[in-house]
Parts: structure tokens; sequence; C-alpha cells
């Protein structure tokens, strides 16, 4: 058996301009409904590892979707929120300006310490994503081989959980766009 863990491509958004905490929100539901940069490409390697998958998993996000067409995937077999991207938390009243890498790092860290405004908690999150990878072993338990077109921050712990369970694979998948890892059972 096997599962392929891959990150969605880069988003098509710009990201250039400082901006205020309460502008956050804006950018957070214009992350979630951009499509794809189709300048840059992903890897044969991306591609082929794919292609030689018998189901194909996305999550209901633009961006995997429209990932799963530049990996010329034929059929998506299921695309669903529960393997969206883990939420980003966000306050509104913070009187700085930073650039959106800098909000995000911020408030990322202040999720791993159990801040949730906004988003869900760190704890529901992680569950969430361990309901994936059960998820996604059972349909590979099922079909044999599955390409999950995700996100950075859920393959992650989809990764940690296939790992918990005795797959076999990198102990952390990559976090680039269009990155791509496998994993095995036996």
């Amino acid at each position: 058996m096997k599962i392929v863990l891959l990150r969605h491509g880069k988003p098509d958004l710009k990201m250039d301009q400082r901006i205020k905490s309460s502008d956050f929100r804006n950018l957070i539901e214009a992350y979630n409904n951009s499509g794809i940069d189709d300048s840059v490409k992903p890897s044969v390697v991306a591609i082929e590892a794919v292609a030689n998958c018998d189901f194909i998993v996305c999550s209901d996000l633009k961006r995997s979707i429209e990932s799963a067409q530049l990996l010329q995937v034929n059929k998506i077999h299921l695309s669903d929120a529960k393997f969206k991207e883990m939420d980003l938390p966000f306050s509104t009243n913070l009187p700085f300006k930073f650039s959106p890498e800098v909000w995000i790092v911020l408030f990322r860290i202040a999720w791993l310490f159990d801040y949730a405004q906004n988003s869900e908690s760190f704890k529901n999150e992680k569950h969430r994503a361990k309901l994936g990878a059960k998820a996604l072993m059972n349909l590979a338990n099922e079909f044999g081989s599955v390409a999950f077109i995700g996100h950075g921050l859920f393959n992650r712990f989809v990764a940690k959980e296939l790992l918990a369970n005795n797959w076999k694979g990198p102990r952390k998948p990559g976090i680039r766009h269009w990155a791509c890892d496998t994993y095995y059972s036996s």
C-alpha cells in the first residue's frame, strides 16, 4: 500500500503589502479562494507519483483542486473539507502593520500555544488530521495507492499519524509548493 502526500502548487495571490491585523481575515479569505499560479509547474516526479496512484484525494479548496488539474489528474475521486489546511487564528484589534508572512508566523505560533480566536483549536485540528490520515489509510487499504493533494501543515500532521501507524516514509514531508513524499505499508 502507498500514500503520496503532495502539497498544492503556489497560490496565485500577491502578499507584498504590509497589513493591519484587522485586514488579516480578508487575506485568509483571499488565500482560501485563490487558485494556482500556473507559471510555477509541478515537477515530473510529482506528476508521475500522482499518475501511479489509483485513488486521488483533494481538499475542497480551489488551490488543491487546481493543483490536481496541473498534475494532469483525470479524476478526483474525493474532495472534502476535512482535508483542508489547518485554520489560522487571528485578532482584529492589534495596532501593528506587518507583512502577511510575519502575521502568519505570529498567529501560527500563538495557535500552537492554544490561541484560537476565529479558528479551530490546535487540539481540534490535530484530531481532524488524525481522522484524515485514517481515511487515507483506509482508502489505501481498499485501492492500493492513494495520492493526497493537500496542504503544508495538514500534510505534516497526516505524515506524523502515518508513521505512528507503522507506515514508512519521511519523518517530515516537504513544505515547499509541489513537495511530494511517499509513504508505504505492507
